[in-house]
This record gives C-alpha cells, sequence and structure tokens, in this order.
C-alpha cells in the first residue's frame, strides 16, 4: 500500500497546472536536442569539425543525462522530489548559460555533458512524481497523460531551431534554452510542493527497498525498461544522421531539416494519441506489440529501400514516421508500466530506467558513429537490429515478469 503522501500541496497534486508543469518538465529532453538538431550539418563548418565530431554535442548531452540517473533519483528518495527539482534545474540554468559563452568546440562538449546531467533531474523526477501522486494503477495513464500534454513541445523545437540558425547565431539555441531552464525553476517553486512519501524524506528506507538491486531483480521493470532502451537507440541513431543524410543528400536548409524533424515528432505524437482509442479495445500488452512492429517494420522498409537504392525521399519519409508512431507508443506505455511495481523507492527505480534507457542508447549511437564513416546504412541496419531487439526483451521475459513486488 502506498505511503500517505505529504499535504499542503500548493496545487492539488491531479490539477491541470501540475500536469502542465511535469509536461514542461518532461520535455527538456526534447528542448535541449530538438533545438540543436537542424543545425548540425551548419555547426560542424562554424566549428571547422568532422560530422562526427559535431554529433558529439547531442551524445554528450545524453551522457550526461544517462550518468546523472546514478544519483537524482535515489537522492530525492533520500531528501524529496521539491528540491531536486530546484538542484538539477538550477545546473542546467548555469551549465546553459556557460555553453552560450563558449566558443571551442570542447570547452561546448563539456557544458553540454553538465547541461544533460542538470536536465535529467526533470525526466527522472517527473516519473517519480507521477508514481507518488498517481500510484500504480494509474501512473501509466497519468504519464500518457502529461506525453499527451507535452507533445506540441517537439513538434515546435525543430522548427524553432531551424529559424533561429538560419536567422541568428548558434547562441540563440542557447539562449532559448535558459529561457525554458528559468521557466521551469520558477514554477517549480511556486506550484509543486513535496510529493515523496513521508517514508522516503523522513527515514531511511527498508533494506529490501534499498538502492538499485531490487529495481534489477524486478523482471516486469527490466522487460519494459530494455524494451524502451532498443527503440529509443533506433530513434537517436536516426535524430543524430539524418541532418546529414538531408543536407548531403536533399541539399535540405536548416529550416527544412526542422520541419521534418517537426513531422517527425509529430508522428510521435500520433502514437501517443492513438492510445486513447487503442489501448481500452485492444488492451495494452497488444498495443505495445502493435508499436513495436510498427518501429521493426519501418526500419526494416528503410533499409531495403537504402540497400536497393531507391532514393526518392517519400519513401524513405513514410518508413520513417511509421516507425516514429510505434515508438510514440512504446515511450508512452513502458515508462509507466516499469515504475509500476515500486513506491517508496521509485526514484532509485526511475533513475535505472534513465541509466540504462539513455546510457545504452547512447552507447549504440557512439559505436554506430565511430565505424560507419560517410555512409547512412551501418546507422540504418543498427536501427533496424535494435527494433528487433526491442520486441525480443518483451516478448522474451514473457508471462514470468510479475508487477507486484
Amino acid at each position: 500500500m502506498l505511503t500517505k503522501v505529504t499535504q499542503n500541496y500548493r496545487r492539488h497534486p491531479e490539477s491541470f497546472w501540475i500536469i502542465c508543469l511535469l509536461a514542461l518538465l518532461v520535455s527538456f529532453t526534447s528542448i535541449s536536442v530538438d533545438l540543436v538538431t537542424p543545425s548540425l550539418p551548419l555547426l560542424t563548418k562554424y566549428f571547422d569539425a568532422s560530422s562526427g565530431e559535431v554529433k558529439l554535442l547531442v551524445n554528450a548531452f545524453f551522457l550526461g543525462f544517462a550518468i546523472a540517473h546514478l544519483f537524482w533519483g535515489v537522492l530525492s528518495d533520500r531528501f524529496g522530489r521539491r528540491s531536486i527539482l530546484v538542484i538539477g534545474l538550477s545546473l542546467y540554468c548555469i551549465a546553459t548559460l556557460a555553453c552560450i559563452l563558449s566558443n571551442d568546440l570542447n570547452i561546448l562538449l563539456g557544458f553540454r555533458f553538465l547541461q544533460g546531467v542538470g536536465g535529467a533531474s526533470c525526466v527522472i523526477l517527473t516519473r517519480a512524481v507521477v508514481r507518488d501522486i498517481y500510484g500504480a494503477e494509474r501512473a501509466t495513464k497519468a504519464m500518457a497523460t502529461v506525453i499527451l500534454v507535452f507533445i506540441p513541445i517537439p513538434i515546435i523545437t525543430p522548427i524553432l531551431g531551424g529559424f533561429l540558425i538560419m536567422h541568428f547565431s548558434w547562441q540563440s539555441l542557447f539562449f532559448i534554452m535558459a529561457l525554458c531552464g528559468l521557466l521551469a525553476l520558477i514554477l517549480v517553486l511556486v506550484l509543486l510542493a513535496e510529493t515523496a512519501p513521508i517514508k522516503s524524506v523522513s527515514s531511511k528506507l527498508d533494506p529490501d527497498q534499498r538502492g538499485f538491486l531490487p529495481v534489477i531483480k524486478n523482471r516486469f521493470f527490466m522487460k519494459n525498461t530494455l524494451t524502451n532502451m532498443f527503440g529509443f537507440g533506433a530513434l537517436l541513431i536516426c535524430i543524430t544522421n539524418f541532418p546529414y543524410f538531408l543536407y548531403d543528400n536533399y541539399n535540405f536548409t536548416p529550416q527544412q531539416v526542422g520541419w521534418f524533424f517537426a513531422l517527425f515528432d509529430a508522428a510521435l505524437g500520433l502514437g501517443v494519441i492513438a492510445l486513447r482509442v487503442v489501448v481500452p479495445r485492444f488492451g495494452l500488452k497488444r498495443t505495445v506489440y502493435t508499436g513495436l512492429y510498427l518501429i521493426a517494420f519501418g526500419w526494416t522498409a528503410l533499409t531495403l529501400l537504402y540497400v536497393s537504392d531507391i532514393s526518392q525521399f517519400m519513401y524513405s519519409a513514410i518508413a520513417i514516421l511509421m516507425s516514429c508512431v510505434g515508438m510514440g507508443v512504446v515511450m508512452t506505455l513502458t515508462p509507466g508500466q516499469a515504475m509500476v511495481p515500486f513506491t517508496a523507492n521509485s526514484g532509485a527505480a526511475s533513475s535505472l530506467y534513465g541509466i540504462l534507457q539513455y546510457g545504452g542508447s547512447t552507447l549504440m549511437v557512439t559505436m554506430v558513429n565511430s565505424f560507419q564513416g560517410e555512409s547512412i546504412l551501418p546507422a540504418i541496419i543498427t536501427a533496424a537490429v535494435a527494433s528487433y531487439l526491442s520486441i525480443i526483451c518483451y516478448w522474451g521475459f514473457g508471462k514470468s515478469a510479475r508487477h507486484k513486488v
């Protein structure tokens, strides 16, 4: 049974304002990555660097994002969600301002890493706060609602990023990030009170619930987490490679790349919206499988198109968008499901979820970038393989993966 949650919220925990705040917090990955993505080819020229070096602007953020999962969630279990959110957002704002002042790529990469460390607190603790407020039975549905409110942000950010890099300096991208960080920090201070169970804040956790070990042992958690990790890896491969693919093969401008990625994110959103119709009719498990099959089919089709030397953009775009619809389904359902078995140690569970999701996917992308050269084919094949591994993980744990501990 859930421990009684602390009272005296500044806003009712299930209010619309809290949902909007959580949607803003969970959007920090999109704000920090999608603003930069359309500008990668131009930043390659600006810094006189290779495409592999500039792609590290995405990888460095996600590396910091993954490492931060080692401590933000665990600290929030002990000291509370709100105080850790304030610290994480403050670090994000400081690192973003430092990015604006950086003119060397290596220095910029260092501050991007710190930006990822700070930004991770938002996503980690959003999952934990949702679990605190809504409990095990309603966490998945509540997380889907948060993501539904969040959908317009990743659609707008790549368009805005393409516009800014075409008309202003690259520093303008980080100026927008800094404003978003400051806004989120103010809203957390004004709207959000402590949501962690009293047990988490005022006393030590039960030894059986402490740390990552009991989380790793839970097969239901690992089933959903590894499924998401491989699916997200395929998505991240697309994010880091397709700006160059569009720029080199179709002469896309950064603004056009931004519009393409907005369509890409809209397809993710379509997958989220479809859940409200599909899940009640077909059930959660069958819906997840449908999303996984769409991801695998999209990447397989793209691989066959590339190997067959069919270069028409429309066919490639349809394949990518199909996989994005599936990813919208999987990324929405599996995080909430992964958090279901945990109460007082939900922060640790959220942390481990992020370590595996972002760390594993970043490792996949780094490996691809290290040996692919100028050809995008290794990236496409790796994404297709990752999509099949995602299906294998969800199927492999099977019925033995229990959701209760």
